[in-house]
């Protein structure tokens, strides 16, 4: 069955309607009760992921994801302790459309305050920082001993 093609088609060219209409078309028409069934499902599948697309072409690769994270991991492999920080942040800066006057505009809209609530919300805090806390209370434990 035609299951890599559908899966090259969508890589490269994104979902929409005609590449869905040309992805079942991989199927071979045969009475199958699994290829009937199969060719069923997806068009199901195909008809749900239409109606959110509003008409327009959805991407359907990890690419984009894959690239931003190696972006990020250049920016931090500096430091290989920091693991996933506030940094993170900068992921959408890499992909986004970077003018001055949109960072500009951008970063006059988020406060520093702002980012360090964000930040304790929802980044945990690293191994690295854990063990940087545990060593201060353990160095002023065995100060106050003496």
């Amino acid at each position: 069955m035609g299951f890599n093609q559908i899966q090259t088609l969508f890589k490269t060219k994104g979902f929409n309607v005609e590449n869905a209409q040309k992805a079942l078309s991989f199927f071979p028409e045969t009475d199958s009760d699994n290829s009937l069934k199969i060719r069923k499902l997806l068009g199901f599948y195909f008809s749900d992921l239409s109606s959110k697309s509003n008409g327009g072409t959805i991407c359907c690769s990890s690419d984009v994801i894959e690239s931003c994270f190696g972006k990020y991991k250049e920016i931090v492999q500096g430091n290989k302790t920091v693991g996933i920080s506030d940094l993170c942040l900068c992921i959408a800066a890499m992909s986004g459309d970077n003018k001055p006057a949109k960072t500009k505009e951008a970063m006059e809209a988020v406060s520093v305050e702002q980012v360090k609530k964000w930040k304790k919300k929802n980044i945990s805090k690293t191994l690295f920082a854990e063990k940087r806390e545990l060593n201060k209370i353990s160095e002023r434990n065995y100060f106050m001993k003496m």
